[in-house]
């Protein structure tokens, strides 16, 4: 009997378990769910959330027995049944915090413990930390790449704006440009703006003799010669845009391939990065054959240093 009692309490603790993940992360209301499972009774539990400033919890799990939450700004959180109450087996929202805007940051916990009756602690489990991003705040302006003509050195800008705009300005990488393409048209022509491209790899876009602007729309904002491709990529950067000084939050769309990629390393073509890109490579390399879309090294030469980098990619993906 005593053998057999040892191996049930045995097995009882084997079964124990417990979790700890994040839940929703509310930006309009500043709070954030922490969530639980556990087939075990507790105590209590303690925890250390990194990465926001807290400002309050409130105890959702076990309120029947009385369980409360107590909190530090730093992050420390406690929560346990005021009169001793056990908190039993449960699965959910556990407890919610509220928090100040700050900067940017990864949110964590760490060190988190369930307490026990007459036991060691468990150590619950927990799920990935989250990135929380404070300001939501949508652009009023987004510049992006449009059509990019290789057979014809073209490139298009289009923009999407939620407020009238007289001037703009933002940086192009990967791509060296020439003169503005007014007799294609697009929003700058058409509302009567002028249109440039710097020495130094930029574009401007003005108004001329304070009168015209671009009303909210989406369209294509203005065509530019390509004089030179220098990457593999072209990227917007350092956007800017004003309504006769009135400042707008402004966004830059995603980099572009220049070589017709869609997917660096996919060298068939098929949308897919896997085994097929490596034996095409593989045979590229060989031969001295030209892949399309293989450098991703972006040194002008295939070779074994692009096959790593393409395993690399595949296993990440994987």
């Amino acid at each position: 009997m005593k053998k057999l009692i040892f191996l049930l309490t045995i097995a009882i603790s084997y079964s124990q378990s417990a979790t700890l993940n994040f839940g929703n992360i509310d930006y309009e209301n500043n709070t954030l769910e922490i969530l639980a499972s556990t087939d075990m009774v507790i105590l209590g539990y303690s925890l250390q959330l990194t990465g926001l400033t807290l400002t309050g919890c409130q105890q959702v799990m076990w309120q029947s027995e009385g369980c409360m939450c107590g909190y530090s700004s730093d992050g420390n959180l406690i929560g346990w049944a005021f009169d001793g109450m056990p908190l039993y087996p449960d699965e959910g929202v556990m407890v919610i915090v509220s928090f100040e805007n700050g900067e940017d940051s990864e949110v964590c916990i760490e060190d988190p413990i369930f307490a026990i009756e007459a036991s060691d602690p468990i150590i619950p489990e927990t799920g990935d930390c989250i990135w929380a991003e404070f300001d939501q705040t949508p652009p009023d302006v987004i510049i992006s790449f449009g059509n990019l003509d290789l057979e014809n050195n073209i490139v298009e800008f289009n923009i999407t704006t939620l407020e009238p705009v007289c001037c703009m300005q933002f940086d192009v990488v990967g791509i060296t440009l020439g003169n503005w393409l007014w007799e294609m048209g697009g929003l700058v022509y058409e509302n009567g703006l002028m249109a440039g491209s710097t020495t130094d790899g930029g574009v401007l876009i003005h108004e001329f003799g304070f009168e015209g602007f671009v009303p909210p729309e989406n369209g294509m904002l203005a065509a530019f010669e390509i004089v030179s491709i220098d990457s593999l990529y072209a990227c917007i950067e350092n956007p800017e845009a004003n309504f006769f000084g009135d400042i707008l939050i402004v966004e830059a769309g995603e980099c572009i391939s220049t070589n017709g990629c869609t997917l660096m390393g996919d060298v068939n073509q098929d949308n897919f990065l896997n085994v097929l890109d490596v034996v095409i490579v593989v045979d590229c390399i060989l031969n001295s054959s030209d892949c399309p879309c293989g450098d991703l090294t972006e040194d002008e030469t295939l070779d074994v240093i692009d096959l790593f980098y393409m395993i690399a990619l595949i296993l990440e993906d994987n």
